[in-house]
């Protein structure tokens, strides 16, 4: 069980190191304000958290493919973690990410429409 957690410990690390990058060239390239930086936080934390599971996986390499004998365990952990994340990444973009997006995008459109009509 220590090489799941230190695979997801990593892939956290690198996650929120990533994200941050990411916002912050979105930022000061001045592709978007603030709120649009915001606004694409998921998208940009789906693709670092897809991005960051290679150091993560690098990180627990050692635990994993040892020299010599064949451990099936840190195997079968390994790949359960892998699947963990394909999961996660799976639920991200194709649910959370779009369904949030519609939302902010509606709540745009009725900040506008109220704005238009209020002058």
């Amino acid at each position: 069980m220590s090489i799941v957690i230190r695979f997801f410990s990593h892939l956290v690390m690198w996650t929120a190191i990533l994200a941050v990058f990411f916002t912050m060239v979105l930022l000061l390239t001045g592709s978007a304000d603030l709120a649009g930086a915001l606004t694409s936080f998921m998208v940009l934390g789906g693709l670092a958290l897809v991005l960051a599971a290679f150091p993560a996986g690098i990180a627990v390499s050692r635990k994993v493919l040892t020299e010599g004998s064949r451990r099936v365990r840190p195997l079968t952990e390994f790949a359960a973690a892998t699947l963990a994340l394909a999961v996660l990444v799976l639920i991200l973009v194709g649910w959370i990410g779009p369904s949030l997006a519609g939302a902010l995008e509606e709540s745009r459109r009725r900040r506008t429409r109220s704005q238009t009509q209020g002058s």
